[in-house]
């Protein structure tokens, strides 16, 4: 079967199953669809490195710190103090131009803008933690150190530090 074939076969589904009152009436039908812009891939986005393990889940970022969760615990990570260079491989960048290379392949040129979001903290964290300063509680924390398990003094200290949302929340699952 070719894939248009495909393709205007599962549109035709998805309006059978409108019409049957199957979807969600709030859903739009064309949320569905494959060929919805929003399920495409974009090929002027060069993905960053992800590790292939994450054992740290982010919880919360405030743009110069994270919270992550592992097995039940959580971590601080003060990331301010790291060159932002440090990041560039894990963010999701901007193809600007490709080129060849001269010896077959291409050249890529990547845009020099580029976020600071969850996905790139976490990528780096978990590819890194086990060459940052590890310390635990509000004591390692005051000595500087970037990767910390949190205690409940150092708990305190975060929310006094940042009146966020998110923070509490993750906070709150301190056990």
């Amino acid at each position: 079967m070719k894939l248009n074939s495909l393709k205007q076969l599962v549109k035709e589904e998805l309006k059978k199953a409108l019409n049957n009152k199957q979807l969600n009436e709030m859903d739009d039908w064309f949320d569905y669809l494959p060929d919805h812009p929003a399920r495409q891939s974009d090929d002027n986005i060069r993905k960053g490195y992800e590790p292939k393990e994450s054992p740290f889940t982010i919880l919360a970022n405030t743009g110069e710190s994270a919270i992550f969760e592992r097995d039940g615990k959580l971590y601080y990570f003060y990331y301010d103090v790291i060159d932002k260079d440090d990041f560039e491989e894990y963010a999701d960048r901007e193809i600007v131009s490709v080129e060849p290379d001269g010896e077959g392949g291409y050249d890529e040129e990547l845009s020099d803008d580029w976020e600071m979001n969850d996905d790139t903290v976490s990528n780096y964290l978990n590819d890194n933690y086990s060459k940052l300063e590890i310390g635990k509680g509000l004591d390692d924390y005051e000595e500087g150190k970037e990767f910390l398990e949190i205690d409940e003094p150092l708990k305190n200290e975060i929310l006094s530090t940042f009146n966020d949302n998110t923070v509490k929340a993750a906070l709150d699952k301190l056990k």
